[in-house]
């Protein structure tokens, strides 16, 4: 179903390209005044160059005429068939309805923030008759306490990455930080004696969080062996001393799933492991809230969900009618 003529403040806004628009929302998104993180931005423009496909899938020009109630529901049933193709080329599996709802989101908060009010490109939202997707978050364990040994002692303490990444996945342990958040560190914002750490969140939002003393020794070890090149002021560092990448961090936590044979280590399931390992021994809520950066308790309920099903489960005997 198309929009009708009364919808545009002016006619020719109706075949903008959206390539255009994409590009000049993600510098929006940089611009404002408060600035959405690196993070955000790739995942919001990742989900609109994705709509945009499932759009050429069909035969439909990529305008802003084609972004309809009508194209967003046949693109979830694309996402949850896996028949838009991947940007790398590989092979596409079916999308999860929590990524399906995230995505939604983002492109709703384009139409609507971004469209109607920013740029006053419609008179009203053009998804407004599309409602948001909240499906029931599955829940995922973090790792228990054997699994937290097996991928602190898979390394060697004598060879450089290996104590690189050993100090990187205790930190991540240790924090909870997000890992855009600890790969972008410098030396000068961690205290590797009391554990202090002050991080920049999402939003820019500047906050602290500290190391354990395990993590702590772990990380002087690393600073004694790591090699910077021309000043690099990286907390991580490649054996030839350049930072190493976002991507880079990733790879370190996929050899870890190899290499310690845990499945679930991967770097955001350690945030997960400190909520759920916070709650079990006794911390309120709004503790947790702050400690992992969150405006709400909305994430700790969540993350949590597999403490308080594990809770539940253990309590049960205790009021069974037999």
């Amino acid at each position: 179903m198309e929009h009708p003529e009364t919808m545009w403040t002016e006619p020719a806004n109706a075949q903008y390209p959206l390539p255009v628009l994409w590009d000049t929302y993600a510098e929006h998104l940089a611009g404002r005044t408060r600035p959405a993180s690196p993070a955000t931005i790739r995942k919001y423009k990742y989900t609109l160059i994705h709509f945009e496909r499932s759009l050429e899938l069909h035969g439909q020009p990529a305008v802003l005429a084609s972004v309809t109630p009508v194209a967003v529901e046949r693109w979830i049933g694309d996402c949850r068939k896996g028949l838009v193709p991947r940007f790398d080329g590989k092979e596409q599996g079916p999308i999860g309805e929590d990524t399906i709802a995230s995505m939604l989101a983002a492109l709703k908060a384009f139409t609507r923030k971004f469209v109607y009010r920013h740029l006053e490109m419609t008179r009203r939202d053009l998804l407004g008759r599309v409602e948001r997707y909240n499906p029931t978050p599955p829940v995922k364990p973090g790792l228990d306490s054997d699994q937290l040994e097996a991928v602190l002692n898979c390394y060697a303490n004598s060879v450089y990455e290996d104590v690189r990444d050993q100090a990187m996945v205790a930190f991540a342990a240790s924090s909870g930080l997000r890992l855009n958040e600890f790969m972008r560190l410098t030396v000068d914002m961690v205290d590797p004696y009391s554990g202090w750490v002050k991080t920049i969140g999402k939003g820019g939002k500047e906050r602290v969080v500290r190391l354990s003393d395990r993590a702590t020794k772990y990380l002087r070890a690393w600073l004694r062996m790591r090699v910077c090149k021309d000043d690099s002021e990286a907390l991580w560092t490649t054996r030839y001393g350049t930072k190493v990448s976002y991507g880079g961090g990733q790879e370190i936590f996929k050899r870890l799933k190899r290499r310690s044979g845990i499945r679930i280590a991967h770097a955001h399931r350690f945030r997960h492991t400190w909520t759920q390992t916070a709650l079990k021994k006794g911390a309120e809520r709004a503790l947790v809230q702050d400690a992992m950066g969150w405006n709400s308790d909305a994430m700790v309920r969540r993350y949590g969900g597999w403490v308080r099903s594990q809770t539940a489960a253990a309590a049960m005997p205790q009021f069974s009618p037999i």
